[in-house]
């Protein structure tokens, strides 16, 4: 098997040009002797009369950058440079009309010119891969960059092919699995701002289905759910035996995303679990790149055991041998646990104290509550690792301080201000989450307006509990409502549990509510908790807190902001 030649050839062996010198020390103005991305995109032109995107930049430092610092020397450069202008050289031969882009049948001559004779299967993967606005052609920047990942690639290849044959063995390691949505989220953010695909998958989903797949930070469309939904429908249908065969709802997502994600080609898919961990269905996974556990608390007790070293046990299912492992600060029983099931497979685990490693203050959160510094701190670790595996680049704390302040997510700490109303919505459901819920609307209501608690909590979870953290606050009234938006009968049928049986639970939390002299009412769904709302408080302007379970908070969003635009036309 031939390769093409190595990226580092031409690396420290020739004397620098001197107009390559002096570009060089042009952009290193601190004459540190090494230069970075943002230094690169100065001293480089693409060939168009612009300059090179930050993605294309920064995998280009990456291609020479040894050390992950995020620069390169001198004689790097150069070696760059060489690289740079025999790419951008072979794109202006295909580019015939000057218009900076070819297509389809270029980029194959192109690639094929270069060493690489892809089929014409694969060359229309990199173009829909490198064309976003599906143009059926790449530009000029899309090119170096692909330049840049097929070169990076193939080093990799080449080094686990030790036979020399073009063929290798690995195991499935380009999954990251991650727990509790907000990680997930700043996660994704993070990958996202130094230029990777990424796949997302969380539930549940607040408003419609397809945010539980998300790729590069957006639910999949509904032409594309629908598309490969009946795609694996037909497919596991017609190799059932019997009626019950068929994957049950979450079972039949997961696979549908592993499908999706697949078919897209993303670079990196950040996965959490369902429920626990052990057991989970997205725990099919055999190896990964790393794992993470954020803060556990007590939930879903009748699945995982009702005590935290139960809960433990079951969230450590996830940990793999030799895969690295992350968790943020813990209960001491809880740590003990932790430490323990890593120990005993070879998994290294890793407590992460804070983002103190990376910032000299806390970074702004675009999710702001206490507990979101520690799953920050977790999602930097988690991405870290995963691009620190050699061929990824280098992780660039700008980007990641960016990537934080940038990073939403509807239902968790999400203010939506209307032309009457303030509504804060957080899916908080366990003790710890409601404490630092509690904490967050404090922080950022208006104190001179009336608050009202919009309330519910299901299954088996302590309510109680829950209500008298809450009761600290002071609300004037407390609506205890069914996670039912209220547009029709039908939409029961989208619903664990049915109405009637949440209503029966809206009760019991009512009588918790005024045992003590709270004002409180319940509501038949939260369209008529709004109409109790809009009626009690007209020309005052309430701050509406809803919380208490994940689904109360889409049913509301089903309302006020149906695409998840975090924004409300509500009046």
């Amino acid at each position: 098997m031939s390769y093409p030649g190595s990226i580092y050839g031409t690396m420290g062996d020739n004397q620098v040009q001197p107009e390559v010198r002096q570009w060089f020390e042009a952009v290193d103005r601190d004459n540190s002797g090494r230069i970075s991305a943002s230094e690169l995109k100065a001293a480089l032109a693409n060939g168009q009369g612009g300059t090179f995107s930050d993605t294309a930049c920064n995998l280009m430092i990456g291609m020479f950058d040894k050390e992950k610092t995020g620069t390169i020397d001198l004689n790097e450069f150069q070696a760059l440079y060489t690289y740079i202008n025999a790419w951008l050289g072979v794109f202006k031969g295909y580019d015939r009309d000057n218009s900076g882009s070819i297509q389809e049948n270029e980029l194959s001559a192109a690639l094929t010119q270069m060493g690489y004779k892809f089929s014409p299967e694969f060359i229309q993967y990199l173009i829909k891969k490198s064309d976003f606005n599906d143009h059926s052609s790449i530009t000029v920047d899309q090119f170096i960059v692909l330049c840049v990942q097929i070169q990076k690639f193939t080093e990799a290849f080449r080094a686990r092919d030790t036979e020399q044959t073009g063929v290798i063995t690995i195991a499935f390691e380009d999954f990251l699995n991650v727990a509790l949505r907000s990680t997930c989220a700043f996660t994704e953010s993070i990958l996202q701002h130094h230029g990777h695909k990424t796949g997302l998958y969380t539930s549940p989903h607040l408003v419609s289905v397809r945010e539980r797949i998300r790729i590069n930070g957006q639910s999949i469309s509904e032409e594309l759910f629908s598309e490969e939904f009946w795609r694996l429908h037909t497919c596991l249908s017609s190799q059932k035996d019997h009626e019950s065969d068929m994957p049950p709802y979450f079972r039949f997502l997961t696979i549908l995303m592993f499908h999706v994600f697949l078919k897209a080609s993303v670079d990196v898919a950040i996965i959490e679990v369902g429920i626990g961990g052990l057991y989970d269905c997205t725990n099919i996974i055999p190896s990964a790149v790393c794992v993470g556990i954020t803060r556990l608390d007590f939930d879903h007790t009748a699945l995982l055991g009702d005590s935290i070293s139960a809960i433990a046990a079951q969230k450590a299912g996830i940990f793999k041998k030799s895969v690295p492992a992350f968790s943020v600060a813990q209960l001491t029983e809880v740590a003990e646990v932790l430490r323990t099931k890593a120990s005993a497979i070879s998994c290294p685990l890793t407590f992460v104290p804070g983002t103190s490693s990376v910032f000299k203050n806390p970074p702004v959160l675009g999710i702001s509550s206490s507990v979101q510094q520690s799953n920050a701190a977790l999602a930097i670790e988690l991405a870290r690792t995963w691009m620190s595996r050699g061929t990824i680049g280098y992780f660039d704390v700008k980007k990641v301080e960016q990537a934080l302040k940038s990073c939403r997510w509807p239902g968790r700490t999400q203010i939506l201000k209307t032309k009457s109303v303030d509504f804060y919505l957080d899916g908080a459901h366990t003790p710890e989450s409601v404490k630092c819920c509690a904490e967050w609307f404090q922080k950022f209501r208006e104190p001179t307006e009336q608050s009202v608690l919009i309330f519910n909590s299901t299954g088996n979870r302590d309510s109680k509990n829950l209500l008298e953290i809450l009761r600290n606050i002071g609300f004037s009234m407390a609506i205890f409502v069914p996670n039912f938006a209220g547009f029709s009968i039908n939409e029961q049928e989208n619903r664990l549990l049915p109405v009637n049986e949440q209503t029966k639970k809206c009760k019991i939390n009512y009588d918790l509510w005024v045992a003590q002299n709270n004002r409180g009412a319940c509501a038949e769904s939260v369209r008529a908790a709004l109409e109790v709302i809009r009626a009690e408080f007209r020309g005052q302007r309430p701050q509406v807190l809803v919380t208490g379970s994940l689904h109360l908070v889409g049913a509301a969003l089903a309302i006020l902001d149906p695409e998840l635009t975090m924004k409300s036309d509500y009046s």
